[in-house]
Protein backbone atom coordinates (compact mmCIF):
# COMPACT_ATOMS: atom_id res chain seq x y z
CA UNK A 1 0.00 0.00 0.00
CA UNK A 2 2.73 2.50 0.96
CA UNK A 3 4.87 1.57 -2.05
CA UNK A 4 1.89 2.13 -4.33
CA UNK A 5 1.23 5.52 -2.73
CA UNK A 6 4.86 6.50 -3.33
CA UNK A 7 4.54 5.41 -6.98
CA UNK A 8 1.49 7.68 -7.35
CA UNK A 9 3.44 10.57 -5.82
CA UNK A 10 6.35 9.98 -8.20
CA UNK A 11 3.97 9.78 -11.16
CA UNK A 12 2.32 13.13 -10.36
CA UNK A 13 5.77 14.65 -9.90
CA UNK A 14 6.80 13.23 -13.29
CA UNK A 15 3.72 14.78 -14.94
CA UNK A 16 4.64 18.10 -13.29
CA UNK A 17 8.18 17.81 -14.67
CA UNK A 18 6.72 17.28 -18.15
CA UNK A 19 4.63 20.44 -17.74
CA UNK A 20 7.78 22.29 -16.64
CA UNK A 21 9.50 21.00 -19.82
CA UNK A 22 6.79 22.71 -21.89
CA UNK A 23 7.74 25.99 -20.21
CA UNK A 24 11.45 25.40 -20.75
CA UNK A 25 10.85 24.64 -24.45
CA UNK A 26 9.04 27.98 -24.75
CA UNK A 27 11.73 30.15 -23.24
CA UNK A 28 11.00 30.05 -19.49
CA UNK A 29 14.62 29.29 -18.63
CA UNK A 30 14.26 29.42 -14.83
CA UNK A 31 10.91 27.60 -14.65
CA UNK A 32 12.31 24.36 -13.15
CA UNK A 33 14.28 26.24 -10.50
CA UNK A 34 11.23 28.35 -9.62
CA UNK A 35 9.05 25.25 -9.15
CA UNK A 36 11.75 23.52 -7.06
CA UNK A 37 12.29 26.58 -4.84
CA UNK A 38 8.59 27.25 -4.28
CA UNK A 39 7.29 23.69 -4.00
CA UNK A 40 10.17 21.40 -3.12
CA UNK A 41 11.15 18.24 -4.98
CA UNK A 42 10.43 14.54 -4.75
CA UNK A 43 13.54 12.37 -4.30
CA UNK A 44 14.22 9.89 -7.06
CA UNK A 45 14.67 6.23 -6.31
CA UNK A 46 12.85 3.20 -5.01
CA UNK A 47 10.58 3.36 -2.00
CA UNK A 48 13.06 1.41 0.15
CA UNK A 49 15.88 3.85 -0.64
CA UNK A 50 13.88 7.05 -0.17
CA UNK A 51 11.35 6.48 2.61
CA UNK A 52 12.42 5.95 6.22
CA UNK A 53 10.24 3.01 7.37
CA UNK A 54 10.08 4.33 10.93
CA UNK A 55 8.23 7.44 9.77
CA UNK A 56 6.83 6.39 6.38
CA UNK A 57 3.44 8.10 6.92
CA UNK A 58 5.11 11.44 7.61
CA UNK A 59 7.36 11.21 4.55
CA UNK A 60 4.51 10.12 2.28
CA UNK A 61 2.26 12.90 3.55
CA UNK A 62 5.03 15.45 2.95
CA UNK A 63 5.81 14.15 -0.55
CA UNK A 64 2.12 13.92 -1.52
CA UNK A 65 1.75 17.62 -0.68
CA UNK A 66 4.90 18.49 -2.62
CA UNK A 67 3.74 16.53 -5.70
CA UNK A 68 0.33 18.21 -5.62
CA UNK A 69 1.92 21.64 -5.19
CA UNK A 70 4.37 21.07 -8.06
CA UNK A 71 1.55 20.15 -10.42
CA UNK A 72 -0.71 23.01 -9.31
CA UNK A 73 2.10 25.58 -9.53
CA UNK A 74 3.48 24.38 -12.87
CA UNK A 75 0.08 24.37 -14.57
CA UNK A 76 -1.10 27.64 -12.98
CA UNK A 77 2.10 29.56 -13.77
CA UNK A 78 2.22 28.29 -17.35
CA UNK A 79 -1.45 29.06 -18.03
CA UNK A 80 -0.99 32.44 -16.34
CA UNK A 81 1.50 33.39 -19.02
CA UNK A 82 -0.72 32.23 -21.87
CA UNK A 83 -3.80 30.00 -22.07
CA UNK A 84 -2.49 28.56 -25.36
CA UNK A 85 -0.41 26.17 -23.26
CA UNK A 86 -3.50 24.21 -22.20
CA UNK A 87 -3.60 21.94 -25.31
CA UNK A 88 0.08 21.08 -24.78
CA UNK A 89 -0.54 20.21 -21.13
CA UNK A 90 -3.61 18.17 -22.13
CA UNK A 91 -1.47 16.20 -24.60
CA UNK A 92 1.13 15.43 -21.92
CA UNK A 93 -1.55 14.13 -19.55
CA UNK A 94 -3.21 12.05 -22.28
CA UNK A 95 0.10 10.53 -23.43
CA UNK A 96 1.22 9.62 -19.92
CA UNK A 97 -2.22 8.14 -19.22
CA UNK A 98 -1.85 5.97 -22.33
CA UNK A 99 1.20 4.34 -20.73
CA UNK A 100 -1.17 2.73 -18.19
CA UNK A 101 -3.94 1.63 -20.52
CA UNK A 102 -5.19 -1.91 -20.35
CA UNK A 103 -7.40 -2.77 -23.30
CA UNK A 104 -8.48 -5.97 -21.55
CA UNK A 105 -10.51 -4.06 -18.98
CA UNK A 106 -14.07 -5.24 -19.29
CA UNK A 107 -16.02 -3.33 -16.64
CA UNK A 108 -16.38 0.14 -15.22
CA UNK A 109 -15.35 -1.35 -11.87
CA UNK A 110 -12.07 -2.57 -13.44
CA UNK A 111 -11.48 0.97 -14.70
CA UNK A 112 -12.00 2.44 -11.23
CA UNK A 113 -9.54 -0.10 -9.78
CA UNK A 114 -6.92 0.98 -12.32
CA UNK A 115 -7.57 4.67 -11.60
CA UNK A 116 -7.21 3.98 -7.88
CA UNK A 117 -3.93 2.17 -8.49
CA UNK A 118 -2.39 5.09 -10.40
CA UNK A 119 -3.89 8.47 -9.45
CA UNK A 120 -2.96 10.24 -6.22
CA UNK A 121 -6.11 11.08 -4.26
CA UNK A 122 -4.72 11.87 -0.84
CA UNK A 123 -3.22 9.69 1.84
CA UNK A 124 -3.90 5.99 2.21
CA UNK A 125 -7.01 5.35 4.25
CA UNK A 126 -8.41 8.85 3.73
CA UNK A 127 -11.98 8.82 2.48
CA UNK A 128 -12.00 11.17 -0.47
CA UNK A 129 -15.00 9.92 -2.40
CA UNK A 130 -18.45 8.48 -1.92
CA UNK A 131 -19.50 5.81 -4.41
CA UNK A 132 -23.14 6.37 -5.36
CA UNK A 133 -23.47 3.52 -7.90
CA UNK A 134 -21.25 0.54 -8.68
CA UNK A 135 -22.18 -1.99 -11.37
CA UNK A 136 -20.05 -3.62 -14.06
CA UNK A 137 -21.57 -1.20 -16.59
CA UNK A 138 -21.42 2.02 -14.56
CA UNK A 139 -19.67 3.50 -11.52
CA UNK A 140 -20.57 6.92 -10.11
CA UNK A 141 -19.01 8.86 -7.24
CA UNK A 142 -18.76 12.28 -5.65
CA UNK A 143 -15.70 13.83 -4.04
CA UNK A 144 -16.26 14.29 -0.31
CA UNK A 145 -12.79 15.52 0.67
CA UNK A 146 -11.04 17.44 -2.10
CA UNK A 147 -7.37 16.74 -1.49
CA UNK A 148 -6.38 18.85 -4.52
CA UNK A 149 -8.18 22.15 -3.91
CA UNK A 150 -5.90 23.44 -1.14
CA UNK A 151 -2.83 23.09 -3.35
CA UNK A 152 -4.42 24.89 -6.28
CA UNK A 153 -5.70 27.69 -4.04
CA UNK A 154 -2.20 28.12 -2.60
CA UNK A 155 -0.96 29.09 -6.08
CA UNK A 156 -4.10 31.07 -7.04
CA UNK A 157 -5.00 28.32 -9.48
CA UNK A 158 -8.37 26.88 -10.41
CA UNK A 159 -8.87 23.31 -9.20
CA UNK A 160 -11.16 22.83 -12.23
CA UNK A 161 -7.93 22.72 -14.24
CA UNK A 162 -6.80 19.78 -12.11
CA UNK A 163 -9.99 17.84 -12.81
CA UNK A 164 -9.89 18.73 -16.51
CA UNK A 165 -6.31 17.44 -16.80
CA UNK A 166 -7.15 14.39 -14.68
CA UNK A 167 -9.85 13.61 -17.26
CA UNK A 168 -7.25 13.85 -20.06
CA UNK A 169 -5.03 11.39 -18.16
CA UNK A 170 -7.93 8.98 -17.53
CA UNK A 171 -9.04 9.25 -21.17
CA UNK A 172 -5.53 8.06 -22.10
CA UNK A 173 -5.79 5.15 -19.66
CA UNK A 174 -9.17 4.10 -21.05
CA UNK A 175 -8.32 4.45 -24.73
CA UNK A 176 -9.46 1.40 -26.68
CA UNK A 177 -11.41 -0.12 -23.77
CA UNK A 178 -14.94 1.05 -24.64
CA UNK A 179 -15.13 2.58 -21.14
CA UNK A 180 -15.75 6.32 -20.89
CA UNK A 181 -15.13 8.80 -18.10
CA UNK A 182 -17.03 12.01 -17.55
CA UNK A 183 -17.68 14.66 -14.96
CA UNK A 184 -21.18 16.03 -14.97
CA UNK A 185 -22.28 19.51 -13.93
CA UNK A 186 -23.41 18.42 -10.47
CA UNK A 187 -19.94 17.31 -9.42
CA UNK A 188 -20.46 13.62 -10.05
CA UNK A 189 -17.81 11.47 -11.72
CA UNK A 190 -18.95 8.64 -13.97
CA UNK A 191 -17.27 5.65 -15.57
CA UNK A 192 -19.50 3.78 -18.03
CA UNK A 193 -19.11 0.95 -20.46
CA UNK A 194 -20.30 1.70 -23.98
CA UNK A 195 -22.75 -0.85 -25.41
Amino acid sequence: MMKNLFMKIQLLSHISDCVVQIGLQHGFSNFADMIDMNCGAIPEGDFENVIDPSSADQFLNLYAGIAESRFAAAVTVLLGTNSRFMPLIEDVCLEIGQEFKDENMSTAQDALSLIDAVILEGMAGAENRKITLSTPEKVCWKVVNDFHAQHWEKYSGDVKNYYHLQKCFIDGMLEGTGIKFEQNGSGEFILWKQQ
